[in-house]
């Protein structure tokens, strides 16, 4: 799992993968990580994850975000309350979604690493 995660960071890696690091240790925040594998290589195919932060340091996250997204072309949409905000970027080696929920009480950033099929 180590391994998986530092070779997250061999790729590029922007200001949101270093706060959603940052505030993973942050007590109120929740933070999840799922992994997919290739059954027959066991080769990591996907990473997700998500952080959800409350009250406490969500304008932060928010903030932090928007600015990064500035940086890319980007997608804003506004449902029931809640904003959503999207970007990609690609590597060679992998395709990266970044995803903000947020409204005035709360914020969720979704990372989605798809990795492109190693050249063997």
């Amino acid at each position: 799992m180590l391994a998986v995660l530092f070779s997250l960071h061999a790729g590029a890696q922007n200001a949101v993968d270093r706060m959603v690091e940052d505030f993973a240790t942050v007590g109120e925040a929740r933070f999840t990580s799922a992994i997919e594998r290739n059954p027959q290589t066991r080769e990591v195919v996907k990473v997700v994850k998500t952080l959800r932060l409350g009250e406490v340091n969500h304008h932060k996250l928010r903030n932090g975000f928007l600015q990064e997204a500035k940086n890319h072309d980007s997608n804003t949409t506004v449902a029931n309350g809640r904003n959503t905000v999207i970007f990609s970027e690609g590597t060679r080696q992998s395709a990266r979604v970044y995803m903000l929920k947020y409204n005035d009480d709360y914020a969720e950033v979704t990372i989605i690493v798809n990795f492109k099929k190693s050249q063997k």
